[in-house]
C-alpha cells in the first residue's frame, strides 16, 4: 500500500508540483508566463493613461432621442407626440427616420412595417395615422414642431435618397439640422452643399474593415465632424478609440436602453447614447 501511493505523489507531482518531472514546454510556458503578465499589465497602465490624459472626453454629453424617443412600451414613434415628452425630459437633440410614400412625398417613420411592409401612398398614410395612438409626422408637423423648439436639434436619419432629404430639411430647418452620413459619397454631397457639421452613422457599412476604412478616409478632410456613431459591438471591437485617435470626435452608440454595459463603454471610448427611454444624463 505504501509503495501505490509513493507511485500516486509522483504521477500528481509529473504533472503540476515537480518542474523537473514537467515536460520542456511546459516548463518554458512557466517561465514566460512572468512576461506575458507583465506586458498585459504594461498594456492596461497604457490604455487607462490614454483614456483618462490623452484620449478626448465630453463628460456632460446629452445623450439623443431615438426616433424621437419612446412612449411607454411603444418605439419608433417618430411622432409630434415623442418629441413632446423627449423635450420635456430634457432632450435637445432628437434622432428621427424618413420614408417616401408610393407616390413620393416625404414623411417620418422608420419601415413601413404598420402598412404591410409596402409604402402607401400619401392619402393611405394620412388614412392609417388617423387610427393610431402615436402616429408618425408628416414634414409639416415636423417644420412647425421644430420652429416652436427653436433650441432643439434634428438628427436626421435618411437610410436612401440621401442627397434631396437632406436638401428638404435643410431649406427647412436650417442650423437645426444635424445630418448623419453613411459613407464617402454622403459626405462629398453634403460638402458640396456647403461644409456643415454632420454625424457619420457606421451601421450601413457591411463588415468592420469597411468601417475602420470610412473613419480613416475622414481623417483630414475639412468636414465639421459633430460626432461618430455606431453599434455597442463596433465600440468593443476598438472602433470608438480609433475613431477618438482619428478624428477626435464625441462617440454615441445605439440603441442602449440599459447602463449595463456603460463602465465597459467608456472604457472604450463612448460618450453618450442614442437611445429609447433612458434619460438624458442616464450612464454618464
Amino acid at each position: 500500500m505504501r509503495g501505490t501511493k509513493l507511485t500516486r505523489m509522483s504521477t500528481w507531482q509529473a504533472f503540476i508540483g515537480d518542474p523537473t518531472a514537467m515536460p520542456g514546454w511546459r516548463v518554458a510556458l512557466n517561465r514566460a508566463g512572468g512576461v506575458v503578465l507583465g506586458l498585459l499589465l504594461l498594456l492596461i497602465l497604457l490604455l487607462t493613461a490614454w483614456r483618462l490624459w490623452i484620449m478626448p472626453t465630453y463628460a456632460g454629453l446629452p445623450n439623443i432621442a431615438h426616433a424621437g424617443g419612446a412612449l411607454g412600451s411603444t418605439t419608433y414613434v417618430n411622432g409630434v407626440a415623442a418629441l413632446d415628452n423627449s423635450y420635456a425630459n430634457g432632450f435637445r437633440r432628437m434622432e428621427l427616420d424618413f420614408e417616401r410614400t408610393s407616390d413620393g412625398v416625404l414623411v417620418c417613420g422608420h419601415d413601413w412595417n404598420a402598412f404591410n411592409g409596402k409604402p402607401p401612398d400619401l392619402a393611405g398614410f394620412l388614412a392609417a395615422r388617423a387610427k393610431m395612438k402615436f402616429p408618425p409626422c408628416t414634414l409639416e408637423e415636423l417644420f412647425g414642431w421644430f420652429r416652436n423648439h427653436a433650441d432643439a436639434q434634428l438628427i436626421s436619419d435618411a437610410k436612401a435618397e440621401f442627397a434631396p432629404i437632406d436638401a428638404t430639411l435643410k431649406a427647412a430647418l436650417g442650423n437645426q439640422l444635424m445630418p448623419e452620413v453613411y459613407d464617402v459619397d454622403d459626405v462629398s454631397q453634403l460638402g458640396a452643399a456647403g461644409t456643415r457639421p454632420f454625424i457619420p452613422a457606421l451601421y450601413k457599412l457591411h463588415g468592420l474593415p469597411a468601417r475602420f476604412g470610412f473613419v480613416a478616409a475622414l481623417h483630414g478632410q475639412r468636414a465639421q465632424i459633430s460626432a461618430v456613431a455606431m453599434s455597442q459591438l463596433d465600440a468593443f471591437f476598438g472602433l470608438a478609440l480609433w475613431s477618438k485617435a482619428w478624428l477626435g470626435a464625441p462617440v454615441y452608440v445605439y440603441t442602449e436602453n440599459s447602463c449595463d454595459a456603460s463602465p465597459a463603454l467608456h472604457a472604450l471610448g463612448v460618450d453618450a447614447v442614442l437611445t429609447d427611454d433612458l434619460m438624458v444624463h442616464s450612464c454618464q
